[in-house]
């Protein structure tokens, strides 16, 4: 800080303060703030120049020289020292797949001198740089990080880190469905859409393409409808952040194959019961008349095998639309003993096989 005393006077003493106010405030040359950080300049009468090394951001004041003659104590205009911190400054916005440019502010530099960059603690050597700057070229998310600069030879004096946010437009846009698969008409059906993004994803569309018309069908991250033939179709979302959009790609909603089937499910058990109550009246009777009209076959087959089992198929029960139900065959067991070469029925019992749909 440059000083020069009153010409033609003898200046018997120089020393610096801060913060001159209405009382004389210490020399700092003994304050402990400023304790081997202060000279003075040898020569009191022709030079009161202040040299403060190692400057630190407290050190910002208005100083002042206050000087002693023979005849009179001056005090010097103030002069303002300004200390600042280095810092890293980003350009606009990181976005994916661009450039990006890191400055490093309030720095210096003297001849031959540079600025070290570090990521996240670490010297980085590979930089690209332009004066005191640090050009990152078609960055990604492997480019995040904590930079901080610093000059070649203050490395112990970085700047505070700055984070470098890399934002990207959405990325793996999907639609999920539940219930899986194929879904009963009337059955609830609830789209969701998930993407990664940032900043996060703001808005979700919906679209569905029936052929060659595609119609937006609402917002939101995830949809609910009632499955029918007007609401089955393909179905895919938008996703859109402040940078851009990305669709996912169509999940086919459908129908199942023959929901009548299941929606007269109960009808045709009913159905089923009756025809086999039947039909078993109708083979009993069958039974019955056969029985007594071949007693005296059955009596030499009893002889000869010890037992015998009666067994009649039913014919197959066939609306004939292949989708309904098919039903198997109906048996019809009988328990005989042998008393004196005479065949007494003793009972009958029906086996109905499994009814699949």
């Amino acid at each position: 800080m440059p000083c020069s005393p009153p010409a033609g006077q003898t200046v018997t003493k120089v020393y610096w303060v801060i913060n001159y106010v209405w009382r004389l405030p210490p020399d700092i040359f003994y304050t402990s703030q400023y304790v081997g950080r202060v000279q003075y300049s040898r020569d009191k009468e022709t030079d009161c120049t202040l040299t403060l090394s190692n400057v630190r951001v407290t050190d910002t004041a208005q100083y002042y020289a206050r000087i002693e003659t023979n005849s009179r104590n001056t005090i010097s205009h103030p002069v303002n020292l300004t200390v600042k911190d280095l810092a890293v400054q980003i350009s606009g916005p990181a976005i994916e797949g661009h450039e990006v440019k890191l400055s490093c502010k309030h720095c210096i530099l003297g001849q031959n001198s540079k600025i070290m960059w570090r990521k996240n603690g670490d010297i980085f050597s590979d930089a690209q740089t332009s004066d005191k700057e640090l050009i990152l070229h078609n960055i990604s998310t492997d480019d995040e990080g904590n930079y901080s600069c610093a000059l070649e030879g203050l490395e112990d004096h970085p700047s505070p880190p700055v984070k470098l946010n890399v934002m990207y437009p959405p990325k793996n846009t999907s639609v999920s469905v539940s219930p899986a698969g194929h879904v009963l008409e009337g059955a609830s059906v609830t789209l969701t859409c998930s993407s990664v993004a940032n900043p996060p994803v703001e808005s979700y569309t919906w679209y569905r393409q029936t052929g060659d018309e595609t119609t937006e069908v609402g917002s939101g991250e995830t949809i609910t409808f009632t499955l029918n033939t007007t609401t089955a179709g393909l179905y895919h979302c938008e996703a859109t952040n402040q940078i851009a959009s990305q669709n996912s790609s169509a999940i086919d909603v459908s129908l199942a194959g023959r929901q009548h089937v299941a929606l007269i499910a109960g009808g045709a058990v009913l159905l089923t019961i009756a025809l086999i109550v039947v039909l078993a009246v109708v083979m009993s009777r069958r039974e019955r008349n056969m029985l007594s009209s071949t007693s005296d076959s059955r009596t030499r087959d009893i002889n000869t095998q010890g037992s015998a089992d009666d067994i009649y198929d039913a014919q197959m029960v066939d609306s004939g639309d292949p989708a309904d139900a098919k039903y198997a065959s109906v048996q019809f067991k009988s328990s005989r003993e042998q008393h004196d070469s005479t065949v007494h029925l003793q009972q009958e019992e029906v086996v109905y096989a499994t009814v699949h749909f």
